[in-house]
């Protein structure tokens, strides 16, 4: 299923001893950052769910996404 390609840091730790099997662990809040952005992996496998298009705020949403991209390199 889904949950076993979910990478571990991005899995919710809700019952006791989930941290201990790494659930969890190393996940980066960004809120805790800087523009409430932080480079960090969401995406199973390298394969990406999200394009926004050039549609409505979605166009907005697209820019600043590429800008953070070009900012992370």
């Amino acid at each position: 299923g889904i949950e076993d390609r979910v990478p571990d840091h991005l899995k919710n730790a809700t019952f006791k001893g989930e941290r201990k099997m790494g659930k969890g662990v190393g996940y980066k809040y960004p809120h805790d950052f800087p523009g409430h952005y932080v480079k960090q992996i969401y995406t199973l496998h390298g394969k990406k769910f999200y394009f926004p298009s050039n549609n409505g705020y979605e166009k907005e949403v697209k820019k600043i996404l590429e800008k953070l991209k070009r900012n992370d390199k």
